[in-house]
Protein backbone atom coordinates (compact mmCIF):
# COMPACT_ATOMS: atom_id res chain seq x y z
CA UNK A 1 0.00 0.00 0.00
CA UNK A 2 1.23 3.45 -0.88
CA UNK A 3 1.99 5.17 2.47
CA UNK A 4 1.03 8.53 0.97
CA UNK A 5 -2.54 7.29 0.55
CA UNK A 6 -2.67 6.46 4.25
CA UNK A 7 -2.12 10.06 5.23
CA UNK A 8 -5.44 11.78 5.68
CA UNK A 9 -3.96 15.25 6.11
CA UNK A 10 -0.60 15.42 4.33
CA UNK A 11 -0.35 19.17 4.79
CA UNK A 12 -0.67 18.78 8.54
CA UNK A 13 2.12 16.22 8.51
CA UNK A 14 4.38 18.68 6.72
CA UNK A 15 3.42 21.44 9.15
CA UNK A 16 4.19 19.26 12.17
CA UNK A 17 7.61 18.31 10.80
CA UNK A 18 8.42 21.92 9.96
CA UNK A 19 7.31 23.13 13.38
CA UNK A 20 9.11 20.43 15.37
CA UNK A 21 12.23 20.04 13.22
CA UNK A 22 14.49 22.23 15.36
CA UNK A 23 13.44 20.44 18.57
CA UNK A 24 13.98 17.03 16.97
CA UNK A 25 17.47 17.95 15.80
CA UNK A 26 18.26 19.43 19.21
CA UNK A 27 17.15 16.22 20.91
CA UNK A 28 19.22 14.05 18.56
CA UNK A 29 22.25 16.30 19.09
CA UNK A 30 21.86 15.99 22.85
CA UNK A 31 21.59 12.20 22.66
CA UNK A 32 24.52 11.71 20.27
CA UNK A 33 26.95 14.21 21.74
CA UNK A 34 26.13 14.47 25.43
CA UNK A 35 24.43 11.24 26.49
CA UNK A 36 26.06 8.27 28.21
CA UNK A 37 24.93 4.90 29.59
CA UNK A 38 24.89 6.40 33.10
CA UNK A 39 22.67 9.32 32.05
CA UNK A 40 20.15 7.10 30.25
CA UNK A 41 19.82 4.41 32.93
CA UNK A 42 19.78 3.99 36.67
CA UNK A 43 22.99 2.21 37.61
CA UNK A 44 21.39 0.89 40.80
CA UNK A 45 18.60 -0.85 38.91
CA UNK A 46 20.29 -1.90 35.65
CA UNK A 47 23.11 -4.21 34.74
CA UNK A 48 26.10 -2.60 32.99
CA UNK A 49 25.51 -4.58 29.80
CA UNK A 50 21.85 -3.51 29.75
CA UNK A 51 22.86 0.12 30.22
CA UNK A 52 25.31 -0.09 27.33
CA UNK A 53 22.77 -1.82 25.09
CA UNK A 54 20.19 0.89 25.77
CA UNK A 55 22.75 3.61 25.10
CA UNK A 56 23.75 2.06 21.77
CA UNK A 57 20.08 1.77 20.72
CA UNK A 58 19.46 5.44 21.56
CA UNK A 59 22.49 6.56 19.53
CA UNK A 60 21.52 4.39 16.56
CA UNK A 61 17.90 5.58 16.61
CA UNK A 62 18.94 9.23 16.92
CA UNK A 63 21.12 8.94 13.82
CA UNK A 64 18.30 7.19 11.97
CA UNK A 65 15.86 9.92 13.00
CA UNK A 66 18.17 12.58 11.58
CA UNK A 67 18.48 10.60 8.37
CA UNK A 68 14.68 10.32 8.17
CA UNK A 69 14.29 14.09 8.40
CA UNK A 70 16.74 14.53 5.54
CA UNK A 71 15.22 11.77 3.40
CA UNK A 72 11.73 13.24 3.90
CA UNK A 73 12.83 16.31 1.96
CA UNK A 74 12.46 14.09 -1.13
CA UNK A 75 8.73 13.91 -0.45
CA UNK A 76 6.36 16.54 -1.79
CA UNK A 77 4.16 16.25 1.32
CA UNK A 78 6.91 16.60 3.93
CA UNK A 79 10.04 18.67 4.40
CA UNK A 80 11.95 20.44 1.67
CA UNK A 81 15.60 21.44 1.43
CA UNK A 82 14.45 24.97 2.21
CA UNK A 83 12.96 23.70 5.46
CA UNK A 84 16.28 22.06 6.31
CA UNK A 85 18.11 25.28 5.46
CA UNK A 86 15.92 27.27 7.84
CA UNK A 87 17.30 25.19 10.70
CA UNK A 88 20.87 25.03 9.45
CA UNK A 89 22.25 26.34 12.72
CA UNK A 90 20.72 23.36 14.52
CA UNK A 91 22.24 20.90 12.07
CA UNK A 92 25.56 22.75 12.17
CA UNK A 93 25.80 22.17 15.91
CA UNK A 94 25.93 18.49 15.05
CA UNK A 95 27.69 18.38 11.66
CA UNK A 96 30.17 21.25 11.97
CA UNK A 97 33.30 20.00 13.66
CA UNK A 98 34.33 23.45 14.81
CA UNK A 99 31.36 23.38 17.17
CA UNK A 100 31.77 19.70 17.98
CA UNK A 101 35.41 20.21 18.89
CA UNK A 102 34.27 22.81 21.42
CA UNK A 103 31.86 20.28 22.88
CA UNK A 104 34.61 17.67 23.04
CA UNK A 105 37.00 20.04 24.80
CA UNK A 106 34.49 21.23 27.36
CA UNK A 107 32.32 18.15 27.84
CA UNK A 108 34.58 15.29 26.72
CA UNK A 109 31.98 14.14 24.20
CA UNK A 110 32.19 12.42 20.83
CA UNK A 111 31.23 14.04 17.52
CA UNK A 112 28.85 12.36 15.13
CA UNK A 113 31.47 11.60 12.47
CA UNK A 114 33.62 9.82 15.05
CA UNK A 115 30.90 7.16 14.95
CA UNK A 116 32.36 5.83 11.69
CA UNK A 117 34.75 3.93 13.98
CA UNK A 118 32.20 2.91 16.62
CA UNK A 119 32.37 -0.63 17.96
CA UNK A 120 28.68 -1.29 17.23
CA UNK A 121 27.87 -2.22 13.63
CA UNK A 122 24.36 -0.75 13.74
CA UNK A 123 25.75 2.66 14.72
CA UNK A 124 28.35 2.58 11.94
CA UNK A 125 25.72 1.44 9.45
CA UNK A 126 23.34 4.25 10.34
CA UNK A 127 26.16 6.80 10.18
CA UNK A 128 27.10 5.60 6.68
CA UNK A 129 23.47 5.95 5.59
CA UNK A 130 23.24 9.42 7.11
CA UNK A 131 26.29 10.57 5.17
CA UNK A 132 24.94 9.10 1.91
CA UNK A 133 21.60 10.84 2.17
CA UNK A 134 23.15 14.08 3.37
CA UNK A 135 25.30 14.17 0.22
CA UNK A 136 22.32 13.32 -1.99
CA UNK A 137 19.83 15.76 -0.51
CA UNK A 138 21.76 18.55 1.15
CA UNK A 139 25.46 18.59 0.15
CA UNK A 140 25.70 22.31 0.95
CA UNK A 141 25.44 21.44 4.65
CA UNK A 142 28.94 19.95 4.44
CA UNK A 143 31.25 22.95 4.49
CA UNK A 144 35.01 22.85 4.10
CA UNK A 145 35.92 22.34 7.79
CA UNK A 146 33.41 19.51 8.02
CA UNK A 147 34.61 18.03 4.72
CA UNK A 148 38.19 17.87 5.97
CA UNK A 149 37.13 16.04 9.11
CA UNK A 150 34.80 13.60 7.33
CA UNK A 151 37.45 12.82 4.73
CA UNK A 152 39.93 11.94 7.47
CA UNK A 153 37.56 10.06 9.75
CA UNK A 154 35.68 8.26 6.96
CA UNK A 155 37.99 7.58 4.01
CA UNK A 156 41.06 7.71 6.21
CA UNK A 157 39.96 4.85 8.47
CA UNK A 158 37.34 2.56 6.97
CA UNK A 159 39.72 0.58 4.76
CA UNK A 160 41.75 -0.33 7.84
CA UNK A 161 38.93 -0.79 10.34
CA UNK A 162 35.78 -1.98 8.58
CA UNK A 163 35.54 -5.77 8.24
CA UNK A 164 31.89 -6.40 9.12
CA UNK A 165 29.94 -7.71 6.07
CA UNK A 166 26.62 -6.54 7.55
CA UNK A 167 27.52 -2.88 6.95
CA UNK A 168 29.12 -3.28 3.51
CA UNK A 169 26.09 -2.11 1.44
CA UNK A 170 25.76 1.14 3.42
CA UNK A 171 29.52 1.67 3.53
CA UNK A 172 30.06 1.33 -0.22
CA UNK A 173 27.04 3.48 -1.03
CA UNK A 174 28.47 6.17 1.26
CA UNK A 175 31.86 5.94 -0.45
CA UNK A 176 30.33 6.21 -3.94
CA UNK A 177 28.04 9.13 -3.10
CA UNK A 178 30.49 11.04 -0.91
CA UNK A 179 33.43 10.82 -3.33
CA UNK A 180 31.21 11.63 -6.30
CA UNK A 181 29.96 14.81 -4.67
CA UNK A 182 33.32 15.65 -3.07
CA UNK A 183 36.09 14.09 -5.20
CA UNK A 184 38.66 16.29 -3.46
CA UNK A 185 38.03 14.23 -0.32
CA UNK A 186 40.57 11.71 -1.62
CA UNK A 187 43.24 14.41 -1.69
CA UNK A 188 42.35 15.58 1.81
CA UNK A 189 42.32 12.04 3.19
CA UNK A 190 45.73 11.38 1.62
CA UNK A 191 47.24 14.24 3.58
CA UNK A 192 46.66 17.02 1.05
CA UNK A 193 46.32 20.67 2.01
CA UNK A 194 42.79 21.26 0.78
CA UNK A 195 41.76 22.88 4.02
CA UNK A 196 39.66 25.90 4.85
CA UNK A 197 40.68 29.23 3.37
CA UNK A 198 37.84 31.24 4.86
CA UNK A 199 38.81 34.55 6.44
CA UNK A 200 38.99 34.24 10.21
CA UNK A 201 39.84 30.53 10.14
CA UNK A 202 43.20 30.66 8.37
CA UNK A 203 45.12 30.35 11.62
CA UNK A 204 43.33 27.11 12.45
CA UNK A 205 43.88 25.96 8.87
CA UNK A 206 47.64 26.62 9.10
CA UNK A 207 47.83 24.53 12.27
CA UNK A 208 46.07 21.63 10.56
CA UNK A 209 48.34 21.91 7.56
CA UNK A 210 51.46 21.90 9.75
CA UNK A 211 50.22 18.82 11.57
CA UNK A 212 49.68 17.09 8.24
CA UNK A 213 53.23 17.93 7.14
CA UNK A 214 54.68 16.59 10.39
CA UNK A 215 52.72 13.36 10.19
CA UNK A 216 53.27 12.89 6.46
CA UNK A 217 50.72 11.79 3.88
CA UNK A 218 48.11 9.28 4.89
CA UNK A 219 48.23 6.25 2.57
CA UNK A 220 44.49 6.03 1.95
CA UNK A 221 44.62 4.88 -1.67
CA UNK A 222 47.08 2.03 -0.99
CA UNK A 223 44.73 0.89 1.79
CA UNK A 224 41.81 1.19 -0.64
CA UNK A 225 43.54 -0.98 -3.24
CA UNK A 226 44.61 -3.49 -0.59
CA UNK A 227 41.01 -3.65 0.62
CA UNK A 228 39.85 -4.42 -2.92
CA UNK A 229 42.60 -7.01 -3.42
CA UNK A 230 41.44 -8.83 -0.29
CA UNK A 231 37.81 -8.75 -1.38
CA UNK A 232 36.76 -6.60 1.53
CA UNK A 233 38.06 -9.37 3.82
CA UNK A 234 34.79 -11.26 3.34
CA UNK A 235 33.63 -13.22 0.30
CA UNK A 236 30.07 -11.91 0.57
CA UNK A 237 31.31 -8.32 0.27
CA UNK A 238 32.43 -8.63 -3.34
CA UNK A 239 28.85 -8.52 -4.61
CA UNK A 240 28.51 -5.02 -3.17
CA UNK A 241 32.08 -3.85 -3.58
CA UNK A 242 32.82 -4.64 -7.23
CA UNK A 243 29.79 -2.80 -8.73
CA UNK A 244 30.87 0.25 -6.72
CA UNK A 245 34.41 0.41 -8.05
CA UNK A 246 33.75 1.95 -11.47
CA UNK A 247 31.91 5.06 -10.19
CA UNK A 248 34.53 5.46 -7.45
CA UNK A 249 37.47 5.28 -9.85
CA UNK A 250 35.67 7.54 -12.33
CA UNK A 251 35.62 10.35 -9.76
CA UNK A 252 39.20 10.07 -8.53
CA UNK A 253 40.75 13.53 -8.92
CA UNK A 254 43.83 14.11 -11.08
CA UNK A 255 45.91 14.85 -7.99
CA UNK A 256 45.72 11.16 -7.01
CA UNK A 257 47.33 9.93 -10.24
CA UNK A 258 50.89 9.79 -8.81
CA UNK A 259 49.54 7.58 -6.02
CA UNK A 260 47.94 5.17 -8.48
CA UNK A 261 50.44 4.80 -11.30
Amino acid sequence: MDPKKCIAFPNKKASVLQFCQAEIVHFCTKMIINSSPELLSNARLSLPEDMSAKYFRVIACSIQLLETLIVLSYSTVSLTVSDLQMNKSQYSSLFDFKILDTYQKERKSVGIWDLFSHEQAIIRRNTYSLLSNLCKVWPDSIDQPCLSKISTKFLGKIFSNERDPSVQPQMWEAIVVFTSVFPQSWVIANGGTDFVSIEGEREENDELEQKQKKKGPKPVLPKFFSYIKNGGFDSSSIYVMYPSLLPIIAHLPDETSPLIF
